[in-house]
């Protein structure tokens, strides 16, 4: 072999033994990065949880809120249609209670107007043709009975 050959070997060989140095450190500076790295997720996950933990705890109360919201919603809708349910009975039973009150005034107006036909009549009939045991006191008209005081018989 000759010797600028022998040179030129050794100097590929320096030169491949130089860039596997510096391809080692690259690899271990890539595995201490891979490492470095994995070790930071695993930190930051520890750190997280607690927070995802609260954040699922928040978002159940959220949703039980939500459901709670919408029974809510529904039994006010239900309270709402009975509201107007009684409001509609209690509006038939005032247009109910003014008719009858204008049917008792209409029937206490033919009975007080009977009433003052009868005294009208009464007054201008003798005391005689009044059946036996039957007349006016003291000139009044037919009223309410009179109340007996304490102590007079009934």
């Amino acid at each position: 072999m000759s010797p600028s050959l022998t040179i030129s070997l050794v100097g590929v060989a320096i030169t491949l033994a130089a860039i596997l140095v510096q391809l080692g450190r690259v690899l271990q500076r890539a595995d201490q990065n891979e490492t470095t790295l994995k070790d930071l997720k695993e930190q930051r996950e520890k750190e997280l949880k607690p927070q995802s933990d609260l954040i699922a705890v928040v978002r159940q109360r959220t949703h039980e809120l939500a459901n709670s919201i919408q029974n809510v919603n529904a039994h006010h809708s239900l309270v709402d249609s009975r509201i107007v349910h009684l409001e509609t009975g209690m509006s038939e039973l005032r247009r109910d209670q003014s008719t009858g009150a204008g049917e008792l005034r209409t029937a206490l107006a033919e009975v007080l107007d009977r009433l003052a036909r009868i005294e009208t009549a009464l007054a201008h009939t003798s005391p005689s043709a009044l059946p036996a045991g039957r007349t006016p006191a003291s000139g009044t008209s037919f009223g309410p009975p009179r109340r007996s005081q304490p102590g007079e018989p009934r």
